[in-house]
């Protein structure tokens, strides 16, 4: 037979104690082996005719023939049945598309959250009209975007709030969605929300008040609680968005059955990141690395314990080693100028939110430029959709470097300085993968050739 699978070039070898585990990021496979299968999977590499390879098996193990090929067809079903061989091939050159536009309509919230990394507050004088996020509505919808996420600041906050989302939703046929704490949602609101099928983000980083409020202020656990009453009043689905902090990094667990009591759809994990009036309080909001790892094993339990029970749990870098990452493997993580495009409260288009506050990250303004135009013609945006994780100095070296991917670009600007530095998460993941490479090699789990 010829054109044999095999296992793919970016993948994660680990070996300890003469027992080797692989991982395949674009499946999320994962497979144990001893030091013969561990050689079949190097001949697989340079020989893809079967019976060359049997030949190639036969002489490196000194077994007959027969003994080979038998062998070799249970351990080729076996790498089979784990999701090891094989690739995803990527759709097609050429400039994406985006079908995500965020909209940023507001620096006004309600709550002043200490580690919030847009510093958002009061209302900005050169606040974008409604007549203006009309336009660029327009724009996205034109460009083929599908979903537009109106953020803040907190979107409740805005008079013409319900008209920008009719817009979406009614004069241009598009999904509509907020990010919001809730502390304002009125009954009112909540009822046009669901006529206009408006999805939800709630932002929330405790299950109780005396961890939420910490960060997000006193009072607001039990307001966003009332807010999220009326979303399932009227039935509106939504999730919640969690800042994982020194401050409530033991609480995953319990967030999650939360979200399961109150209906959640998702719950999305995210590490705190250093910007806007989070700068400088390192020492009060970073977890430690092994804070870290702790949370994210936590988290790839729990994705797999609530799997069954209609609510997903997002796994953050988890997600290779899951269900994998498809044809993104090798590329960023990120989605700025490939799947979304995002649009700052006075106009400004920018990467990504983390990015609102750097000058020489304003790729143009909506007042003077087509988004289209920026899109297709920045040099940033062709910096986050072509880079590849091998390009990235700090990473090519790294055996773990296809299931984070590089990790957050914009974070690595933050604390290093630079594009293509190391970013915050790079300790985290590094032990965090390493206990998982290490676990995975015990005897226990090994597939012998």
């Amino acid at each position: 037979m010829r054109g044999l699978q095999r296992l793919p070039q970016k993948r994660v070898h680990h070996t300890r104690d003469g027992i080797h585990f692989f991982a395949n990021p674009y499946w999320g496979g994962k497979f144990v082996t001893d030091e013969a299968g561990f050689k079949v999977i190097e001949l697989m590499d340079r020989e893809e005719d079967e019976e060359r390879l049997i030949d190639l098996i036969s002489e490196e193990l000194k077994i007959n023939p027969y003994e080979a090929a038998a062998r070799f067809v249970s351990f080729f079903d076996r790498l089979k049945r784990h999701r090891m061989l094989g690739e995803a091939q990527p759709e097609g050159e050429g400039m994406p598309q985006p079908n995500l536009g965020f909209v940023e309509v507001t620096r006004k919230c309600s709550t002043r959250c200490r580690l919030c990394y847009v510093d958002s507050g009061e209302e900005k004088p050169d606040t974008l009209s409604l007549d203006e996020i009309y336009g660029v509505i327009d724009q996205m919808a034109e460009m083929g975007v599908e979903f537009i996420a109106l953020s803040g600041g907190d979107p409740l906050t805005r008079g013409d709030l319900l008209e920008i989302l009719e817009y979406i939703t009614i004069k241009r046929g598009l999904t509509g969605g907020i990010s919001t704490s809730l502390l304002t949602l009125t009954e009112d609101t909540a009822k046009r929300m669901k006529e206009l099928d408006v999805l939800v983000q709630v932002s929330l980083d405790g299950s109780s008040p005396e961890i939420n409020d910490w960060n997000r202020g006193e009072g607001s656990f039990a307001r966003t609680m009332e807010g999220v009453k009326l979303l399932n009043k009227y039935e509106i689905p939504f999730r919640f968005a969690f800042v994982i902090n020194k401050h409530n990094i033991k609480d995953i667990e319990a967030m999650v059955e939360l979200g399961l009591r109150l209906g959640a759809k998702e719950i999305a994990f995210g590490k705190v990141r250093i910007a806007g009036r989070a700068k400088g309080q390192e020492a009060i909001a970073y977890p430690s690395p092994q804070e870290m790892a702790s949370a994210y094993k936590t988290l790839y339990r729990k994705a797999i314990e609530v799997r069954e029970k209609g609510m997903k749990v997002n796994p953050k870098y988890n997600q290779p080693l899951l269900t994998g990452l498809g044809d993104r493997v090798g590329s960023l993580p990120c989605g700025a100028g490939r799947t979304f495009i995002q649009v700052s409260y006075n106009g400004d288009i920018i990467p990504c939110s983390l990015l609102c506050g750097e000058k020489e990250f304003v790729l143009g303004n909506v007042r003077k430029d087509k988004l289209k135009e920026v899109w297709e013609n920045s040099s940033i945006y062709n910096f986050f959709r072509n880079t590849t994780v091998e390009e990235i100095e700090c990473c090519r070296s790294c055996p773990a470097k296809y299931l984070c991917g590089g990790g957050c670009r914009a974070d690595a600007y933050l604390t290093n300085g630079a594009l293509d530095g190391p970013c915050s998460d790079c300790e985290d993941l590094r032990f965090y993968y390493a206990q998982i490479f290490d676990n995975a090699c015990r005897k226990k789990n090994v597939t012998p050739f």
